[in-house]
């Protein structure tokens, strides 16, 4: 895997892959609405637990920041990865009047 950057805290490497931990949620809802759904008899209520579960693995890529576990880590040479390898001192710079007038 190419080294990335991570947007959030600057570190430079590869990803590691989501904790476990991130998909209790997923779990939490499979057994809330399956477990409805099997006590009333209105299977199609899996197609919600279903949706949101493609929706998180598609949407997350399960890869993650190994120093703060922030999910948003970008390649080095795209331009959000140069961005992100200048610091925060880098950002947008504010147009200041020299003059102090406020018109």
């Amino acid at each position: 895997m190419k080294a990335r950057v991570c947007t959030h805290c600057g570190f430079q490497g590869n990803p590691v892959p989501q904790d476990p931990e991130t998909f209790f949620v997923d779990a939490l809802f499979w057994a809330g609405v399956g477990g409805l759904a099997a006590t009333t008899g209105l299977l199609f209520l899996i197609l919600a637990p279903l949706s949101w579960t493609i929706y998180h693995l598609i949407k997350y890529k399960t890869t993650q920041c190994p120093k703060c576990d922030n999910l948003d880590m970008v390649p080095l040479d795209s331009d959000a990865g140069k961005a992100a390898l200048l610091g925060p001192d880098h950002g947008i710079e504010v147009w200041r009047n020299p003059a102090g007038n406020n018109r």
